[in-house]
């Protein structure tokens, strides 16, 4: 891509939505062209939200380390994985992304590079191959234009499950000493789904503990699931404080609409446009 306007109001890339995917694609696009002219627009305060993404160390490809490596926070040579008849440790690279790291990572690009604009608290009202229309009234013009905000669950109704969750990132009192992430531990009773904790060590005295279910409902016992983490938590001593919380519940579906694109349409990405791992709701 190459600059093709001086106006304020055109770019190269065009990008709805501030999550992971539109993320991506504008730190790559300006570790390759860093003369392309970008706008992201994200209807929150911030981009990124609330969220921690986790990944193989084998699914990034060494071509994109140079730029991916900055949104690392912590990385591990192996993991954990326990069920009722079996336990594995496995000897396998993985590394955590974080909302906040996400966020200071992208912002700091944009601010590198003059032609580009990050646009944040102002909603896209209409999206098409060529523009977005904003709440405002703005019009911002793309030679491309990227929508990925978000799943839409009207589009999966009656063909998906669901992937919900409730993660704590806990500072512990004194050190854990967890050394790895324990990827699953089904160990325990099951309830409402396939139900599995999920436990990253951040910090020597820091843990994020998540309780998670593949289920075919969508609704989410959140006092339920703060009273498992805390339970499953006090194996590594006292809690000191709550430093953040998690939620999610996602559309876990099983088909997806076989539509294919018309020439006035946007580019539909992230997990709107099905990337992610159909089995573990992966996303990066």
């Amino acid at each position: 891509m190459s600059v093709t306007s001086n106006s304020a109001d055109h770019f190269d890339l065009v990008l709805v939505g501030g999550g992971l995917q539109n993320g991506l694609i504008a730190l790559r696009m300006l570790h390759q062209q860093p003369s392309c002219r970008i706008a992201m627009i994200e209807a929150a305060p911030q981009i990124g939200g609330n969220h921690t993404w986790c990944v193989h160390a084998r699914d990034v490809p060494d071509a994109a380390r140079s730029w991916f490596e900055p949104l690392v926070v912590q990385r591990w040579d192996g993991y954990q994985v326990m069920f009722p008849d079996l336990e594995r440790q496995l000897r396998s690279g993985y590394a955590v992304v974080s909302s906040e790291r996400f966020a200071c990572v992208v912002r700091d690009a944009f601010a590198r590079h003059a032609q580009c604009r990050l646009i944040t608290g102002v909603r896209a009202t209409a999206v098409s191959a060529s523009a977005a229309e904003l709440e405002d009234g703005r019009r911002l013009f793309g030679r491309l234009v990227v929508d990925a905000r978000g799943p839409d669950p009207r589009a999966f109704a009656g063909r998906c499950g669901y992937q919900k969750f409730l993660g704590l990132e806990l500072r512990m009192r004194e050190p854990h000493g967890l050394a790895r992430p324990i990827l699953m531990d089904a160990r325990c009773p099951q309830t409402d789904g396939y139900r599995f904790f999920y436990v990253l060590p951040l910090a020597p005295d820091r843990l994020l503990v998540e309780e998670t279910r593949f289920s075919l409902s969508a609704e989410l016992a959140r006092e339920a699931a703060r009273s498992a983490v805390h339970a499953y938590a006090a194996r590594w001593g006292e809690i000191a404080e709550i430093v953040r919380e998690e939620v999610g519940v996602l559309p876990m579906p099983w088909s997806m609409p076989a539509q294919p694109p018309q020439p006035q349409d946007a580019l539909v990405a992230g997990f709107r446009g099905g990337f992610f791992h159909p089995a573990t709701g992966y996303s990066l």
